[in-house]
């Protein structure tokens, strides 16, 4: 656990590893911090495999078994099964990685998202 690292130093790491994996859960007092973690966004879109938890926003980052594997929240059986998917199965890498970058591009482009809320402040 490397805790907060400058976007440079997460990169430099990321690209010492062939997974990432960010599991997310609801605190007991039901504390879920919103949205998904940037990290995945940007490891998704390094084109990096992601592994990560149903939480909050992340089904809409990481479409499983599409743009990358999910599991429910706790549930580590559910997270060995999708890091075992891709070990198992690297033929898949290929173009699940390109969905997710492209998914990425289409969806989470910091210009595009300027646009949008442009227009919807504007209407």
């Amino acid at each position: 656990m490397m805790g907060f690292q400058p976007q440079q130093e997460l990169m430099a790491e990321a690209y010492q590893h062939h997974i990432f994996v960010s599991p997310s859960v609801t605190a007991t007092d039901g504390d879920t911090e919103g949205g998904a973690p940037v990290s995945i966004i940007d490891m998704a879109a390094s084109g990096m495999p992601v592994v990560s938890t149903r939480h909050c926003d992340i089904p809409n980052v990481i479409r499983d078994e599409e743009t990358g594997f999910l599991a429910e929240e706790r549930d580590v059986n559910g997270l060995v099964d999708a890091l075992r998917r891709f070990v198992r199965h690297p033929d898949e890498w290929n173009d699940i990685l390109k969905k997710g970058r492209k998914h990425i591009e289409e969806n989470f482009d910091v210009h595009k998202q300027g646009y949008q809320l442009n227009v919807v402040t504007r209407s």
